[in-house]
């Protein structure tokens, strides 16, 4: 019978060393920061609710992965109170693109992130195209996630608040590790030689809560949507808001 076991326990051990896609469930973790006028905003009570009860998937294969938000009963009903009591806001990606940098579904490939975009103003649904931060500093520093090894890498980067009209500078940093060997992440926070399983910043934390390595079926990439550099996008929205 101990024989038995021990091959049943290399055979498992073996199909998950060979296996080459999975699946990563991610929580978020939001902190209190009044660096930034939006953080100062009665909004906060609310982004806490929301971040209790998110989750985001993030399915990976070889070349191809695909990071998008869970809904679940309990999220949509926390946007649909916030959206009660701030009637004005009526795109339900407004907070989860605000606090937690995140706009829609990505599909990331090996050089480059491609985010779809709902409609915004007078900006149609699209697909916008975003290079992958080629920048990171690899440290010494390391963790465990989930049983697997990190390593820590740091990145100086910026995002363009869409309200205010203003770039702001900050620095993240990232846990991956190479015993996972694709360059994905949660979010566009990837470019490493190794999966990301935990994203830091001064205002919210991506943070692994599971990881399934098994065969995934990735969703197709519309292709009926025009597609955007970065630069691109952001002179169609400082259009729009000068419009507005």
């Amino acid at each position: 019978m101990n024989i038995y076991k021990y091959l049943l326990i290399l055979i498992v051990c073996f199909t998950g060393y060979t296996q080459r896609s999975g699946e990563v469930t991610y929580g978020v973790k939001v902190k209190v920061n009044d660096s930034i006028p939006s953080e100062k905003t009665p909004w906060q009570e609310s982004v806490q609710k929301l971040a209790d009860v998110v989750d985001f998937k993030l399915l990976f294969t070889e070349d191809l992965a695909y990071f998008e938000i869970l809904n679940n009963k309990q999220y949509e009903q926390v946007l649909s109170s916030f959206q009660t009591n701030h009637p004005r806001i009526k795109s339900s990606t407004y907070l989860p693109a605000l606090y937690f940098k995140y706009e829609g579904q990505i599909w990331q490939k090996k050089i480059a992130n491609y985010r779809f975009i709902p409609k915004k103003m007078n900006i149609d649904n699209c697909i916008r195209k975003e290079p992958m931060p080629s920048n990171w500093v690899i440290t010494d520093e390391s963790q465990e996630v989930l049983g697997y090894t990190c390593k820590k890498a740091n990145l100086m980067t910026s995002f363009f608040h869409k309200d205010e009209m203003k770039r702001y500078h900050i620095r993240v940093s990232v846990w991956f590790t190479e015993e996972i060997p694709y360059s994905y992440g949660p979010n566009n926070f990837n470019g490493l030689p190794g999966l990301v399983l935990k994203y830091e910043d001064i205002y919210f934390d991506y943070v692994a809560k599971k990881i399934s390595l098994k065969k995934v079926q990735i969703p197709k990439m519309p292709d009926n949507y025009l597609t955007y550099t970065s630069e691109e996008y952001r002179e169609l929205w400082e259009k729009e808001m000068k419009n507005f």
